[in-house]
C-alpha cells in the first residue's frame, strides 16, 4: 500500500440510506454509511457477510426512477460495517453521485478537484 501522503483523499458525506449490494453468493439488502466519488462505506445485516477483494455490485435507489449503479471492491471490514472501493461507474450514475456530492459539500472547488483527481487516475468509466 502507498504511503498516506501519496494516497489521494476524496470528501466523504454521511448518506444514510437503502441500498442493495449484489454478491458472488447473495443479494444483500444493506445502509449505505457515507459515500465519496470513489467509494462507499455499507452497514451489512447481521448474516450479511463480504469476502476480502470480493467484487460485488450496488444499487443505489435515489428516487423511483434514478439510481447510482457501481461495481465495487471490498477494501476494510470492521464488524459489519465494509468500506468498498468503486471499481467502475457508468456515467449516468457518475452524474447522479457528483450531483449527490455537490450538494453535501456546498463547495463547487472542491468537487471539481476531485473530478479532476479522479480524471488523471483514469478511474471514471463509460
Amino acid at each position: 500500500m502507498a504511503p498516506s501522503t501519496e494516497r489521494r483523499q476524496f470528501s466523504r458525506i454521511q448518506f444514510d440510506s437503502p441500498a442493495r449490494l449484489n454478491t458472488a453468493a447473495d443479494t444483500l439488502d444493506v445502509r449505505i454509511v457515507d459515500i465519496s466519488l470513489k467509494g462507499v462505506l455499507v452497514l451489512l445485516p447481521e448474516t450479511g457477510t463480504v469476502s476480502d477483494a470480493e467484487q460485488c455490485r450496488l444499487d443505489i435507489p435515489l428516487t423511483d426512477e434514478l439510481h447510482i449503479e457501481m461495481t465495487l471492491e471490498a477494501a476494510h471490514r470492521r464488524d459489519q460495517r465494509v468500506g468498498f472501493h468503486c471499481t467502475h461507474i457508468d456515467i449516468e450514475s457518475m452524474g447522479h453521485l457528483r450531483r449527490l456530492v455537490e450538494l453535501n459539500l456546498g463547495d463547487a472547488d472542491i468537487l471539481r478537484r476531485e473530478l479532476a483527481e479522479m480524471a488523471d487516475e483514469g478511474h471514471a468509466s463509460s
